[in-house]
């Protein structure tokens, strides 16, 4: 006995997915064509209430666009180490993103001797540190500290 196709529910099905396929592109668009500077305002209001995670995924957006910003880069850096998650591979790898991020802005700062410093600094504290998340911790401290202290003057060092 041969079976019948209901073309009724073919069709109900044929419009359902029509709709859910325009209405994730629709969404797609509408996220993907924001402007790296949107992103960036974004990731500021992110930061603003604390929400590193977000930050970073909408810094790292407006790096997506705009890849030469060293701005948007040390946001991202920023967004990154003010980030605490509870799983250690997570922190591992958002370790990692901040110091890839950190030897680009050193890459685009070419003349800046204070960027070298802090991504070849940070490169030589993980070196010496063992891989747990402690060294890491220590590592990005490293990064923080150095911000705050007083940059060495020209004359300290050659006289």
């Amino acid at each position: 006995m041969a079976s019948r196709v209901n073309i009724r529910f073919v069709t109900i099905l044929a419009t359902v997915l029509l709709a859910l396929f325009l209405g994730m592109a629709a969404t797609a668009w509408f996220v993907l064509r924001k402007s790296a500077e949107e992103q960036i305002e974004l990731g500021d209001a992110a930061m603003a209430a604390q929400d590193y995670e977000e930050a970073q995924n909408r810094y790292g957006r407006a790096i997506s666009k705009e890849k030469a910003n060293v701005e948007y880069y040390e946001k991202f850096r920023d967004a990154i180490a003010a980030w605490n998650p509870e799983r250690d591979a997570t922190y591992r790898e958002a370790f990692y993103k901040l110091l890839g991020a950190q030897e680009r802005i050193a890459t685009l700062r070419q003349t800046d001797v204070e960027a070298h410093h802090d991504y070849l600094e940070a490169q030589l504290r993980l070196s010496l540190l063992s891989g747990d998340r402690a060294s890491h911790c220590l590592v990005v401290a490293g990064h923080h500290d150095r911000r705050q202290t007083e940059p060495l003057q020209q004359g300290n060092r050659l006289g």
